[in-house]
């Protein structure tokens, strides 16, 4: 009677499904690694191609102040010397200096906002929280409102970076929020407030006590559909509450993903 042989080992089942497993197992990995360095080629890219676009916002920048604002504040000067010369002498050319002064200033306000806006600096939120603060000092002097800033509005926990171009989105908001505040609110007390809801997500807001407004109506000159889309625009939330004993709005403001 012949006596069965053991099958090599290379032929049993445990070999077979131990090796089956081993290849599977390689398989995975070497596709994990290779997605992996995909991956991080792209993102290395985009680092190459963020600081590139950064490198020419800074130098934009500079480019800016050196010749718009310069020439600017150029203009002002010369209107201000030709507006002492003339002093009681010509009432209409007077008033056309006078304009020219106001236009220039202006002018030159707005090409400061935006030369701070394309800094790549300005995409941070500690930036952005002492502009406004510093805009909203600006604003309510000699007026009747009251203007103040909660304490700890600016700490460490809000050092972090924004997506670009968040902060001339957050800028105009809170600079159409105060314009309205003067014009249509009658307050005489206001607020600036940051409140933490995440280490990298907040809530910025501002409040006054003045007479509040119907929020799902749009009132000539409120630039309520502005913000909204300033507000869509960064992928933040807003939220407005308003009543006859004043109004709080509040933005939602996230640091780069």
């Amino acid at each position: 009677m012949d006596v069965a042989q053991p099958l090599e080992f290379y032929y049993q089942a445990w070999f077979q499904i131990t090796t089956t497993l081993i290849l599977f197992v390689i398989v995975v990995l070497y596709n994990r690694y290779m997605i992996g360095s995909r991956i991080n080629y792209y993102l290395s890219l985009e680092k190459e191609k963020k600081a590139a676009i950064d490198s020419l916002r800074k130098q934009m920048a500079i480019d800016f102040h050196d010749e718009m604002g310069n020439h600017l504040a150029s203009i002002i000067t010369l209107a201000n010397s030709l507006n002492y010369q003339i002093e009681g002498k010509n009432g209409q050319a007077k008033e056309i200096i006078n304009k020219i002064e106001s236009s220039s200033k202006t002018l030159f306000n707005g090409t400061k906002e935006f030369i701070w806006a394309i800094d790549p600096r300005s995409d941070n939120l500690n930036e952005v929280l002492t502009y406004i603060r510093d805009l909203g000092v600006e604003y309510f002097a000699n007026t009747p409102v009251v203007f103040r800033v909660e304490q700890d509005f600016i700490t460490p926990e809000t050092d972090f970076p924004l997506a670009t171009g968040s902060s001339r989105h957050i800028v105009g908001i809170f600079k159409e929020v105060m314009t309205n505040c003067l014009r249509h609110s009658k307050a005489t007390s206001a607020k600036l407030s940051l409140t933490g809801l995440t280490p990298a997500k907040f809530l910025l807001g501002f409040e006054d006590n003045g007479c509040g407004f119907d929020p799902n109506q749009e009132v000539n000159g409120r630039g309520l559909a502005n913000i909204r889309n300033r507000v869509e625009a960064m992928g933040g939330k807003l939220g407005i509450d308003s009543s006859t004993y004043g109004t709080r709005i509040n933005v939602e403001i996230q640091a780069e993903p």
